[in-house]
């Protein structure tokens, strides 16, 4: 698969489908990729934080999630009704 390395909405896609299709840590490194070209994004930033969570890497998924609700705070009503997050609930 070659991807547009200037294209970070595909990076973003990818890691979506990544985690669907049952690869959440190869989707971390997607949306790490895209971060390098959208390092503020707080969207991208949970997708790091959902794919950790999917991955059962709960200390991971957490700070990523915080950080993600630090830079846009609505997002933690996102992750609330989140089952991917339910197992770090705790």
């Amino acid at each position: 698969l070659l991807l547009d390395s200037g294209r970070p909405d595909t990076l973003y896609n990818l890691g979506v489908t990544r985690v669907r299709a049952g690869n959440p840590l190869a989707a971390v490194e997607d949306f790490k990729r895209a971060l390098v070209y959208w390092p503020d994004d707080p969207e991208v930033t949970y997708g790091v934080g959902w794919a950790y969570a999917h991955a059962g890497r709960c200390r991971d998924a957490l700070e990523w999630l915080g950080e993600a609700i630090s830079r846009r705070p609505e997002l933690g009503a996102l992750a609330a009704g989140d089952p991917a997050f339910e197992p770090c609930r705790g």
